[in-house]
């Protein structure tokens, strides 16, 4: 059997690109998309929420603060002079 490969730099093969229709019909689209939607319907947990909470906190604090910073950066590294 004797293949003819393309020239460096063009496909072996065209492109299929299937339509929104061949998708839909999919069962592991279909699958995949009630999973989605379940998760959309799932409320925020209390401990992501009280998180969140406790980084706005943390930010007013450190906007109130002379320099702008609450003496510490996000590395943690402590500023002269400042203490935590």
């Amino acid at each position: 059997m004797n293949v003819e490969t393309p020239p460096p730099g063009e496909p072996l093969a065209e492109p299929v690109e299937p339509g929104p229709d061949h998708l839909a019909e999919d069962p592991i689209v279909q699958g995949l998309k009630r999973l989605y939607d379940s998760v959309l319907e799932e409320p925020v947990p209390d401990e992501f929420l009280a998180i969140l909470r406790q980084i706005d906190e943390s930010l007013a604090k450190a906007a109130n603060h002379p320099g702008g910073h609450n003496g510490v950066d996000r590395s943690g590294t402590v500023f002269p002079g400042e203490t935590t």
